[in-house]
């Protein structure tokens, strides 16, 4: 999913979830459940995200300016 300045636009489908504990491995378990492998992602440059080339995931990283 991109967010810009003309709202959220995405080619597939989006998941949300509202967690209490965003921790690493549980964002993992989370992801693991809900997304194939070799699936693309797509998140904000936060570090506990870091982890999805090495669980078989294509990432890439929004960085969102001030704009």
């Amino acid at each position: 999913m991109i967010r810009g300045k003309q709202g959220c636009k995405t080619k597939g489908k989006v998941y949300t979830v509202i967690v209490k504990n965003y921790e690493r491995k549980q964002l993992m378990q989370i992801i693991k459940g809900k997304i194939l492998e070799d699936s693309t992602i797509y998140t904000n440059s936060w570090t506990n995200y870091y982890g999805l080339v090495l669980n078989g995931y294509k990432y890439y990283k929004i960085y969102y300016s001030k704009d």
